[in-house]
């Protein structure tokens, strides 16, 4: 395939961008705010490392978006569990939640990029695509957000995951026109929802590009014949509606003039006949 870029884009078809960016920018807020909304509970809850799972459980129960979400700790946090703790939920294929600790010498976690970077930067950040081994078993994606504890330290990373089957189902509902499809790309270009395998037969292509707040990109790929087809199909409509238009003005403006004309000359019929009835009636009194 070839994707060209064309200046004359349709609008149509940049709204349809804007509008599942912005559906994607929404669906990222939710989970962003569910992580947030958190944070305070684990802190209130510190001294019961096993309420952790509870915190995580619920906040995959309760956002149909998140697949799992984990309290992951910084080592030896909770002397009685170990060098690692970390409390995971997930989905288990059956409406419910399971939960798993994660840690040991097969799951180091502390130097994975969903805790490692947060903890570093001190800043929340969604991580690039990775297959969840051990836990979901899913391709997907982690928001991280480091905890603070009052000493200005990271202490944990609170998580939510995001699945990208369910991205590919939201992202590959646009189709504004037939054989259009839509990818997703994250930050560093690694794609979350990748084209179909019908896309190799398309020779000439229109490309359009969309940023959502999280710095993931989406594209939009469109053929270039079907966008021309349904350029001349909109103006093929407008030019039967200035003509549908023309018609009525020009009926509406007939039949104004021609009732005016039979107004006009029934006036003239009755001016005539009140003339008429004057000048007898004057001509009578002046004979007596």
């Amino acid at each position: 395939m070839h994707p060209v870029k064309r200046a004359n884009i349709p609008v149509v078809v940049v709204n349809v961008v804007k509008a599942t960016v912005g559906h994607i920018d929404g669906l990222m807020a939710s989970v962003e705010s569910a992580v947030k909304n958190s944070t305070w509970i684990v802190a209130e809850h510190l001294d019961d490392p096993d309420y952790m799972f509870k915190i995580t459980g619920e906040l995959v129960q309760n956002n149909p978006f998140v697949v799992g979400s984990t309290i992951a700790f910084e080592p030896n946090f909770f002397p009685a569990k170990g060098y690692y703790y970390s409390a995971f939920s997930c989905r288990d294929g059956n409406g419910g939640v399971k939960r798993i600790q994660q840690g040991g010498e097969d799951f180091k976690y502390h130097g994975m990029d969903w805790y490692r970077i947060p903890k570093e930067t001190k800043a929340a950040s969604w991580c690039e695509p990775y297959f969840d081994k051990g836990g979901a078993e899913v391709m997907m994606c982690t928001y991280s957000l480091p905890l603070v504890g009052q000493d200005g330290k990271v202490y944990a990373v609170l998580t939510a995951d995001v699945s990208l089957e369910d991205l590919t189902r939201e992202v590959s509902a646009i189709e504004p026109y037939p054989n259009s499809y839509a990818v997703l790309f994250s930050q560093k270009g690694m794609p979350l929802v990748s084209a179909p395998e019908s896309a190799a037969a398309l020779k000439d292509a229109v490309k359009i590009h969309g940023k959502a707040g999280n710095g993931w990109t989406m594209e939009l790929v469109c053929p270039l014949s079907n966008i021309l087809q349904g350029a001349r199909t909109l103006v093929s409509r407008l030019a039967l509606f200035s003509i549908v238009g023309l018609g009525l003005i020009f009926f509406v403006s007939w039949s104004f003039s021609t009732r005016l004309q039979r107004v006009t000359a029934a006036n003239e019929r009755l001016g005539n006949e009140l003339s008429i009835a004057r000048t007898g009636a004057g001509g009578g009194r002046r004979f007596l």
